[in-house]
């Protein structure tokens, strides 16, 4: 990725590519490059972010030299883009890289509305396109380019992820991390028991007492609650693992079927490490 000082002063970088690219949009191995087809750049003309930068893919096609292939990729400073991953808090930390000063985080959960400014075409942070479904639609996108995939990111009026990132109001230059640091997954076996009354009046209470008990005072959030082949994944993210064991543990204990538990998995977040997994013992 570019330095610090491009970051500042931003130019055209072009790169090159062993090989053409397939499809309207494509990418660049693991690095952070966008590619997309010239055709749709000037299908979309002037609604195109202005604050991006747009540099030439060039393409070794042979040992005589480069030619510039029908794609370009956009570049834009880290502090410029709109975040994409402000829904709902994650387990993913975000993280700024010490050579490009760049942040990294969660993507594709929810966009604050302040930052598109009503435009109706931005970029993200990564140099992503995004793009408002009425215009998507008065340019026949879809119809005229039958390989673009299009999906939906909700708009929040405040961020929920719980960081204070570049553009929200109390950014001071540095990241702000989430108050929630503990992630916490419970496994249920609900194989015959929870689908009788009993069973199913036990998991309702379970699930409403623990997000009741984090709720309070602001100690956690419940991620998700879904069920997969007879088992039931609850995942909860907190502000220490006191808080939310302190949340799970007592339901449990009442739980009618003892063998009904399959574990708790918990994990400290930090923000420049992959979490860590930590081992929970229940009490019988």
């Amino acid at each position: 990725m570019p330095g610090r000082s491009w970051q500042e002063r931003p130019e055209a970088i072009p790169i090159e590519v062993s090989a053409l690219p397939q499809g309207v949009t494509s990418f660049v191995g693991d690095a952070p490059f966008n590619l997309f087809h010239t055709d749709l750049l000037d299908a979309l003309g002037d609604h195109l972010p202005t604050e991006m930068l747009w540099a030439d893919c060039l393409c070794a096609v042979s040992s005589h030299g480069r030619d510039r292939s029908v794609y370009k990729y956009g570049l834009i400073s880290w502090h410029r883009g709109v975040w994409t991953g402000r829904g709902e808090p994650s387990p993913t930390p975000y993280r700024r890289c010490d050579g490009c000063g760049r942040i990294f985080g969660p993507r594709d959960s929810a966009i604050v509305a302040r930052q598109v400014h009503g435009r109706r075409l931005v970029a993200d942070a990564y140099g992503s396109l995004l793009i408002r479904g009425d215009l998507a639609a008065e340019l026949d996108l879809v119809r005229r380019f039958p390989d673009l995939r299009l999906f939906k990111i909700p708009v929040v009026d405040e961020p929920k992820d719980r960081w204070v990132l570049p553009g929200d109001s109390h950014w001071k230059g540095e990241l702000i991390a989430s108050p929630f640091r503990y992630y916490a997954c419970v496994r249920l076996n609900l194989a015959g028991w929870g689908r009788t009354p009993r069973g199913r009046a036990w998991l309702r209470s379970f699930e409403r007492d623990v997000q009741a008990a984090l709720a309070r005072n602001d100690g956690g959030v419940i991620l998700h609650a879904k069920t997969a082949a007879g088992i039931r994944w609850l995942a909860y993210l907190g502000r220490d693992e006191n808080l939310v064991m302190a949340a799970i543990l007592p339901g449990l204990r009442s739980c009618p079927e003892p063998r009904a538990l399959l574990g708790i998995e918990g994990q400290r977040l930090g923000t420049d490490a992959e979490p860590t997994p930590v081992d929970i013992e229940v009490p019988e």
